[in-house]
């Protein structure tokens, strides 16, 4: 994720939450900004967020992201959450729901996760389980 997402859609990928109201955005490009920069770098290292986007616009149509946590010298090393992956219905019917955990799990692995646990709503995310 960069800070260019905003204006790419990223907002409205997330659908209604606290950054969206009724398909409007209720939060500003400042606001985002401050909080972008409050997360990143220093989360770096324990919050991956991604994003995908259509390459004939530029637009985000999709995210999600991977919490690490543990420590490398533990027993149990670190462990991978995959969480909130959204992906826009008009591309539900793609594998973009599956890509995404598919690339947010070999994020985990290399960040040296011993396993990876996925929490995702498949109504937001268009995977199919049959």
């Amino acid at each position: 994720m960069k800070k260019e997402d905003y204006n790419a859609n990223y907002l409205e990928v997330l659908g209604n939450s606290i950054y969206v109201k009724n398909g409007k955005k209720v939060m500003t490009e400042a606001q985002f900004f401050k909080k972008f920069d409050k997360i990143f770098p220093l989360k770096r290292d324990t919050l991956k967020i991604v994003v995908i986007k259509d390459n004939a616009t530029g637009m985000c149509f999709g995210t999600g992201s991977v919490f690490i946590e543990g420590q490398q010298d533990s027993d149990e090393g670190f462990s991978g959450y995959i969480e909130d992956v959204l992906i826009l219905e008009s591309y539900q019917e793609t594998d973009a729901g599956l890509q995404m955990i598919m690339s947010l799990s070999e994020i985990g692995w290399v960040c040296s996760c011993a396993n990876i646990n996925v929490n995702s709503d498949s109504s937001k995310n268009g995977i199919k389980m049959d």
